[in-house]
């Protein structure tokens, strides 16, 4: 079992029921495909558990689990393609801010630290682009963060 999943787990067993939260419901198979590559992208990034998200540095010597709650992802202006982008097959570039309310993190000694307001470093935006007609993230914060 993975240190996020004790230490998530751990929490789970001080808490007591399930959040639940809806998102919009698109309507547009654009905004449905572009959600979907969104909604995949945060999957791989963190865990969701009792209202609140988890996922873990993969900077350092060892990875550090971070807790953070009220995670909104805000759509952004559309970016700018150049002919190396339309070469590609890349016609549109959508970038998404990642705002995080609050976080924390853990330490195998102290247990969970006191909550910082505002993102945790690197973890900012999400970059997806339509590429031959899917879409797929382009830039992420999977090179700082993730659930492995």
């Amino acid at each position: 079992m993975s240190y996020v999943n004790r230490t998530v787990q751990s929490l789970s067993t001080r808490l007591g029921g399930e959040e639940k939260t809806k998102a919009p419901t698109a309507t547009d198979p654009e905004d449905i495909a572009k959600r979907a590559a969104l909604d995949g992208f945060m999957q791989t990034m963190f865990l969701q558990e009792k209202g609140c998200h988890f996922t873990q540095s993969k900077w350092g010597a060892k990875s550090t689990p971070y807790q953070m709650q009220g995670i909104q992802t805000i759509k952004l202006d559309e970016g700018s393609l150049n002919e190396s982008d339309r070469s590609a097959g890349i016609d549109q570039r959508v970038t998404f801010e990642i705002k995080i309310r609050e976080f924390r993190q853990y330490d195998e000694k102290d247990g969970w630290g006191s909550w910082t307001k505002g993102n945790p470093p690197h973890l900012d935006s999400v970059t997806l682009v339509r590429q031959s007609g899917v879409w797929k993230v382009s830039v992420s914060p999977l090179w700082a963060y993730s659930l492995k």
